[in-house]
């Protein structure tokens, strides 16, 4: 069970090291950060300006959004090489979408949608940027997470600290299932 919201709860479980730092980049859409050990972990800006000044503190400030983007890019080059993923790693394995209704997606994730509307699967798609036919009206979305049976959180609502006040309107299961997304779906 998650008691706080996912960066405070690895900041307080693993903390922060600068010192496990070799490298890292601050680039126009990306920050990348690579380990002492050779890992290398990125996280998107989505048009943040982020500051270096996190790596070359001890402190993270987690309430600095710019703090937030740096430390999901150190987490990601501490922990994405645990993993031993099959070679095809693929949502749709692992959920039958096609049995749910009120799929909500929050956070648009082009190839995910892509495969939903090929296999002719509905979802009603929530983007604070991204603009475009395809995405319902950021006014709705408390409604449609009210009734949603499927919350699908794409990554990026981990590090501008939304999700777990989207994960909370819609009580119930939660399951990780890739680097990409959370889903939550009732049964």
């Amino acid at each position: 069970m998650i008691i706080d919201e996912p960066l405070i709860h690895f900041y307080k479980k693993e903390g922060f090291n600068k010192e496990n730092i070799q490298a890292y980049e601050v680039g126009e859409k990306y920050t990348a950060v690579i380990l002492r050990n050779g890992n290398i972990g990125v996280c998107s800006n989505l048009q943040t300006d982020v500051t270096a000044d996190v790596f070359e503190n001890e402190n993270i400030d987690l309430t600095n959004l710019s703090h937030r983007i740096a430390y999901n890019a150190y987490l990601n080059a501490s922990f994405n090489y645990e993993n031993k993923y099959e070679s095809n790693l693929d949502i749709f394995d692992h959920i039958d979408f096609g049995k749910k209704t009120n799929i909500v997606m929050v956070g648009y994730f082009k190839p995910l949608v892509k495969k939903f509307v090929s296999a002719g699967i509905n979802l009603h798609i929530f983007d604070k940027v991204e603009k475009g036919n395809t995405l319902s009206p950021l006014d709705e979305m408390n409604q449609y997470l009210q009734k949603a049976s499927t919350l699908i959180l794409t990554s990026t609502s981990i590090f501008n600290n939304t999700f777990f006040g989207y994960s909370k309107t819609h009580p119930g299961k939660l399951q990780y299932l890739s680097a990409w997304a959370f889903i939550h779906t009732s049964s």
